[in-house]
C-alpha cells in the first residue's frame, strides 16, 4: 500500500498487517527483475469490521519502478469484502488475460479465485507466508467461525495451484506437497523505492 494510505488505514487497525504490506512490496519488486509486466491488484491487509472500525475501503493507486496497479475499493464486513474480494480477482485476471497470477498469502478469497482461475487454465503460483485462519486474541464467534472454515478449506484448494513460493519447506509441505516449487528462508531484504506511490482520489 502507498505509505500515506497505510498509516491511515494501521492507525484504525488493532492488529496492523505491517509484516504482510513490507513483504508485499518486497515481492513485487523481486517480480520486476523477471522483466515481465507485472500488474498489482491489491487490498489492505485489515482486520474485519467492527475490529477495523473503517466500513468501507477506500481505492489507492500504486507505482513501483515498473510495475502498476491500485488497491481497489472493497467493503469490509466479513462475508461482504470475502465475495467482493473473490469476484473482484476473478474478473480483472479474465479481462486482463496475465500469462501467470500469483496470489500472496492463504487468504481464503484469493485462493479460491485462483483455484477457479486454474480450473479453467490459468498458470497460477501461491506465495505462501504463514498458515491460514489463525485466531486472534479479540476475534468474536462470527470471526471465528469463518477462520475455522477458511482453514478448512484452504487446505483443499491450495492442491490445484501449479506453482508454490513458500518461506518454509513446512508451509510447502502442509499446503502444496506436489507442486513445483521455490523456498525462501526469511523475508526478502527491503529495497528503497524509486518511486513514491501515489493516493488516488480522496
Amino acid at each position: 500500500m502507498p505509505d500515506s494510505y497505510s498509516q491511515w488505514i494501521f492507525s484504525n487497525d488493532p492488529i496492523p498487517g505491517i509484516q504482510s504490506n513490507t513483504f508485499a512490496h518486497s515481492l513485487v519488486r523481486t517480480l520486476e527483475h523477471t522483466g515481465m509486466q507485472i500488474n498489482v491488484l491489491s487490498s489492505p491487509p485489515v482486520q474485519d469490521y467492527p475490529m477495523c472500525p473503517i466500513v468501507d475501503i477506500t481505492e489507492a493507486a500504486l507505482a513501483f519502478p515498473t510495475a502498476k496497479g491500485a488497491v481497489f475499493a472493497t467493503s469490509n464486513k466479513p462475508i461482504r469484502k470475502r465475495i467482493q474480494r473473490m469476484l473482484y480477482i476473478i474478473r480483472e485476471t479474465v479481462r486482463k488475460k496475465p500469462d501467470y497470477l500469483v496470489i500472496h498469502g492463504l487468504y481464503l478469497p484469493y485462493v479460491f479465485a485462483g483455484y477457479v482461475l486454474s480450473l479453467i487454465g490459468y498458470r497460477t503460483a501461491l506465495v505462501l507466508t504463514d498458515p491460514a485462519g489463525v485466531i486472534s486474541p479479540g476475534d468474536g464467534n462470527l470471526r471465528r467461525i469463518l477462520k475455522s472454515l477458511d482453514r478448512r478449506l484452504t487446505r483443499i484448494f491450495t492442491k490445484r495451484f501449479r506453482y508454490g513460493i513458500a518461506l518454509s519447506p513446512e508451509l510447502l509441505n502442509r499446503y502444496m506437497p506436489k507442486s513445483r516449487h521455490l523456498v525462501f528462508p526469511g523475508i526478502f531484504p527491503e529495497q528503497k523505492r524509486s518511486e513514491k506511490p501515489t493516493p488516488m482520489g480522496s
